[in-house]
């Protein structure tokens, strides 16, 4: 029985983003495009929590770590700090539609909780890759 490949233990954190409601959804995983599916209901599995935002789409993935310990540490760090950082609210939450301009302020939401997790651990090994381009995240 031969060792398995790095590639096929990597762990990352994502964050997927809500294309239906204004929602985002921060996970950890070895498998990003099974898991997405499972988010999204094409295969088994997902977490209860994502089911009502389908379909999802992936905002950033966090490369680089070096085992599930590190990575679930960073995933709960980036989780705690999204809920305790105040949040500014449009004052036109009236729409139902959701669309990129509507998940902007989510998405810099996570964005500065983020910052404020890369200051908190040493993250130079890390490789952050945004999905979406915004111009206003740099």
């Amino acid at each position: 029985m031969g060792k398995t490949t790095s590639t096929s233990t990597s762990w990352l954190v994502y964050l997927i983003v809500s294309s239906r409601i204004r929602k985002t959804y921060v996970g950890v995983t070895t498998n990003f495009p099974r898991r997405l599916k499972q988010h999204n209901g094409e295969c088994k599995g997902g977490a209860k929590a994502s089911r009502a935002g389908r379909p999802w789409a992936c905002a950033c993935l966090v490369h680089g770590f070096k085992g599930r310990s590190e990575a679930c540490v960073f995933e709960s760090k980036w989780k705690s700090f999204s809920r305790t950082m105040t949040r500014k609210r449009k004052t036109d939450d009236t729409s139902k539609q959701v669309d990129t301009e509507s998940s902007l302020p989510l998405l810099l939401h996570r964005k500065a909780a983020l910052d404020r997790v890369k200051a908190s651990v040493d993250c130079s090994h890390l490789e952050i890759d945004w999905q979406l381009d915004y111009s206003s995240f740099d």
